[in-house]
């Protein structure tokens, strides 16, 4: 018997497909993984940043601010400090315009510059225009601080929630599944490249092919 002969080596340079689409594999995966990341950041941006404040006032203070029908007007209260009391707080038009308080369905919270203001009226304006707005906390002369400023909008916090969770899991998986197959096709098919090289060049069949008889 003779001992078996050295597989012939190849140059993986002579492979094909050529090395160079690993890194396409390699780089469709990084893209998508990155633009669920950032969809990740974009949805939960859209989410926290509901609920924009504006004026602030204190108990007892009567200011007058712009109101409008769109987007929905609303009073939060401060609760750096403990939960606020409850307040009966009244809106007034000087302009003509009606306007009617009460209290959402739904509970809200909002931070901004490390404190956390709770929804706790929304307001229904007929017209745009100027609003006196007080605040009287039931329990008395109380320090409790208050921002006029915008109710969410409820389908777009939501939507911009999980639409951020779906970017963040989706994207990615779909981006190493992708990259994934990607490697194993390349590597495949350069393997089998090698493998008809060598039995090229030993004289051999190809691999998969019958031998040939001779020819007479």
């Amino acid at each position: 018997m003779y001992p078996p002969h050295a597989p012939i080596r190849v140059d993986p340079a002579e492979l094909r497909p050529r090395r160079r689409w690993y890194v396409v594999a390699g780089a469709i995966a990084g893209v998508l993984v990155l633009a669920g990341v950032g969809g990740f950041a974009y949805g939960l941006a859209t989410a926290v940043t509901e609920g924009d404040l504006g004026k602030r006032f204190r108990a007892g203070e009567t200011v007058t601010v712009r109101l409008a029908p769109e987007p929905q007007p609303a009073i939060y209260v401060a609760e750096s400090e403990g939960p606020a009391p409850d307040a009966e707080c009244a809106v007034t038009s000087t302009s003509g315009g009606n306007a009617r308080v009460s209290r959402p369905d739904y509970a809200f919270e909002v931070t901004r510059d490390g404190v956390s203001w709770d929804l706790r009226y929304v307001i229904d304006v007929t017209a745009a225009g100027n609003y006196q707005v007080v605040c009287r906390p039931s329990a008395g002369d109380v320090a409790a601080t208050y921002r006029i400023g915008e109710a969410p909008r409820m389908a777009r916090f939501f939507g911009g929630l999980f639409g951020g969770l779906a970017s963040l899991f989706v994207l990615p998986a779909i981006g190493v599944l992708a990259g994934g197959v990607m490697v194993a096709v390349v590597a495949i098919r350069r393997n089998d490249h090698r493998r008809r090289l060598q039995a090229d060049r030993s004289g051999g069949p190809s691999p998969g092919y019958p031998p040939q008889p001779p020819a007479r």
